[in-house]
């Protein structure tokens, strides 16, 4: 960055000379006086959140809205600025002009810090003259500031900006923050252009209940100044600031799981010393995510909005309700109808809705405007003409699958024998080298046949057949006490890398995705990708009656398109509900789920969901079957035939999308940084990690690998 200079105009853009560069109209003329208050606090805070356009709620912004909410509503009368003569005196600009030291437009200031004053010293102005107004946006195009001020009080032709923050006074020298006065400052500056006379402003701390006033000297203003003009610059420059180091600042971020600074440092070191504390990162993630997505799969159900909720309807009996805020995302299966209000609400909080055939067949979804990072897509359509990066990302994204693959079989297999084992680990390690392509999609074929040779003897049942219907299930589901939820969560939280099966691709939007899935590749037949569990895509099922045939659990390979037996029914439906979280975390980080790397750009195929799902298919899809396999939560009759496909009830639908959602929920120690997250974080920390490596942050992709 240049070394910044008082600013007489905005500044000329600065244009990369390589790579992705943004024209100057890309940079607003006014930049918002809270982005300068970010770029005081953390330069890298300020580019995620008005650069890539990131956010992310979390206790504290949630409280400052709420302590906002008073502050927010326009109210209060705001006059025209009086004749510039009559309060500065002929001939000088209101814009430039700052107030005698140790002076406010409260008078004389006493004890306490120069320039600021506690409650009670200040009180807001009276008199037949004095306004009172809340909530007023201004804008400054010589100073490329805007502005929405929380109060304006004023009296006499003079103003005062006050702004509400949710914390206490701090314990410094100047009782209070420099990002604070920053953005107060640069409220001044706003009103002085737009004719008002404004030599001090106040900081309201809410959790003090003191208002501290803060003097705008011929420092301070320089400050601001300075910062405003190092956030125009740094959006110019298109190189995203680094992370804070070990900073007390990242703990209370709402953007710490998208910023990843700890992550992010520890990942710039060489590959050698890879090797996290012993106790883990800072785990400034949360580790599970307080919201649980809403499924609807009852036939000829309407789903509405009331309020602040969102209500499950069917012959106008309400069957179930979600608080809209505790609901990240809604899925809705077959037969069912959705209310505009509610559609119109989930766009305006970019809840995605997604939509499933009855069977599981995920069709597409709908939502708001999605993600604003602009620049992260065009890296990401950069490096995926990029064939050597492509090939990176790719050997990353088998190896990680073959050696998941060996984990499972060797925790779950009681005969494995040794050398699948080695062969297995040789085929993880033989992906990394790849020289191409081809040569990994052979890899990963053999592979996966290799596995499936050896997955039945994962499965507990009795001679690989399916037990009885009678036998005895997780005893806290066969008590009716708990939900299988419930049930599931507590069996699934302390697995440290829970088990799981590898399997081929899966099927997603209605349209078939081969295994390995390159245009002009074929998968080996082994690992064919699963279709749904509807005989045809599009094509509803005729009724759930059970079919008299007697179904086991029998597994002699991955077949789809449809499946043809309970196995690989399960599967199929597993690898619908994961394709549809890839593709909703790829794009809520910014991504194009449909452009991949190791997926070939297919139309309508997601490649990139698919990408990200290749190093989670055995540690979450193929988990929950042999979890509800062999705890029986699931039995031969709860499977029915359509023809020559194979297909779970209904009921048996809703207790698989339970065991799905308890595994999403389970706890898991991330193996590269040591601590312990939830899978839906997981998917999360990984695919924000992909951003950082095409951002030119970290120079590999740290795939997930099961210890």
């Amino acid at each position: 960055m240049q070394p910044l200079q008082l600013r007489t105009g905005l500044p000329k853009p600065q244009p990369s000379t390589q790579g992705f560069t943004r024209s100057a109209a890309s940079v607003p003329d006014l930049l918002p006086a809270r982005m300068v208050n970010a770029f005081a606090f953390c330069p890298r805070l300020a580019y995620l959140e008005w650069v890539q356009g990131e956010w992310e709620e979390n206790e504290y912004t949630a409280d400052g809205r709420f302590q906002h909410r008073v502050a927010d509503r326009e109210e209060g009368r705001f006059p025209q600025p009086p004749d510039p003569g009559q309060v500065n005196g002929a001939g000088e600009d209101a814009s430039t002009l700052a107030p005698p030291t140790g002076t406010s437009m409260g008078g004389p200031l006493r004890g306490g810090a120069p320039g600021q004053k506690e409650a009670g010293e200040t009180a807001a102005p009276t008199g037949e003259s004095a306004f009172h107004a809340r909530s007023v946006w201004l804008s400054a195009p010589r100073e490329g500031l805007t502005a929405r001020i929380d109060v304006i009080e004023g009296s006499g032709g003079k103003v005062m900006p006050v702004d509400y923050k949710r914390g206490e006074v701090p314990d410094t020298p100047e009782r209070s923050w420099l990002p604070d006065r920053v953005q107060l400052c640069a409220q001044a500056l706003v009103l002085r252009e737009n004719g008002y006379a404004c030599d001090a402003g106040v900081i309201y701390y809410v959790a003090s209940k003191t208002r501290i006033e803060i003097l705008f000297d011929d420092e301070l203003v320089l400050a601001t100044r300075r910062m405003a003009d190092g956030l125009r610059e740094t959006a110019q420059s298109q190189k995203m600031p680094p992370p804070l180091a070990d900073s007390p600042k990242c703990a209370g971020c709402s953007l710490a799981g998208i910023c990843l600074p700890d992550e992010t440092h520890f990942l710039e070191q060489p590959a050698a010393a890879h090797t996290p504390p012993e106790d883990g990162l800072r785990r400034l993630v949360t580790p599970r995510d307080d919201t649980l997505p809403l499924y609807v799969q009852e036939q000829g159900a309407y789903l509405g909005k009331s309020g602040e909720l969102f209500e499950v309807r069917k012959k106008g009996h309400k069957i179930g309700e979600a608080k809209i805020f505790e609901t990240p995302q809604v899925s809705l299966f077959g037969n069912v109808q959705v209310s505009t209000a509610a559609i119109r609400e989930m766009c305006a909080r970019n809840i995605p809705a997604c939509y499933f055939s009855t069977g599981g067949w995920f069709y597409g979804l709908v939502q708001g405007l999605g993600h604003k990072n602009v620049e992260l897509r065009a890296r990401q359509f950069r490096a995926a003409e990029d064939p050597g990066l492509c090939l990176r990302l790719a050997r990353s994204f088998v190896s990680a699958k073959a050696a998941n693959c060996r984990t499972l079989l060797k925790r779950n297999h009681p005969g494995l024998p040794e050398a699948v084992s080695s062969d297995l680990a040789s085929y993880a390690e033989r992906a990394l080298a790849a020289p191409s392509l081809e040569t990994l999609l052979g890899i990963e074929g053999v592979a996966a046949r290799l596995y499936f040779q050896h997955f039945s003897g994962m499965l507990k049942t009795r001679g690989n057949k399916a037990a009885p219907d009678d036998l005895p299930q997780n005893p806290a589901v066969e008590s009716g006490n708990v939900s299988v939820f419930d049930a599931l969560t507590d069996a699934f939280k302390d697995l440290p890398s829970a088990p799981a099966v590898e399997s081929g691709n899966a099927s997603v939007l209605g349209l078939p995705v081969e295994a390995g899935g390159r245009a002009g590749h074929p998968a080996p037949a082994s690992d064919a990708l699963p279709g749904p569990d509807d005989l045809r895509p599009g094509v509803p099922p005729r009724g759930d009656q059970p079919s008299e045939e007697t179904f086991d659990f029998n597994f002699e390979g991955r077949n789809r398109r449809p499946p043809l037996d309970p196995v690989n029914a399960m599967l199929s439906y597993a690898y619908s509900l994961l394709a549809k979280d890839c593709m909703i975390t790829a794009m809520s980080v910014g991504f194009d789920p449909y452009l991949g790397f190791y997926h070939q750009p297919r139309y309508g195929r997601p490649a990139l969901a698919l990408d990200l799902m290749e190093e989670f298919r055995p540690i979450i899809g193929d988990s929950v079957v042999l979890w509800v396999i062999n705890n029986g939560v699931l039995k031969p009759s709860d499977f029915i035939r359509r023809g020559p496909s194979c297909a779970m009830t209904p009921e048996a639908r809703k207790k698989f999308i339970e065991a799905y959602e308890a595994r999403m929920d389970a706890l898991v120690t991330h193996p590269v940084f040591g601590y312990r997250i939830s899978y839906r974080r997981v998917l999360q920390v990984q695919a924000r990690l992909l951003g950082r490596l095409l951002l030119g942050e970290i120079s590999e992709y740290p795939a997930f690998r099961t210890r």
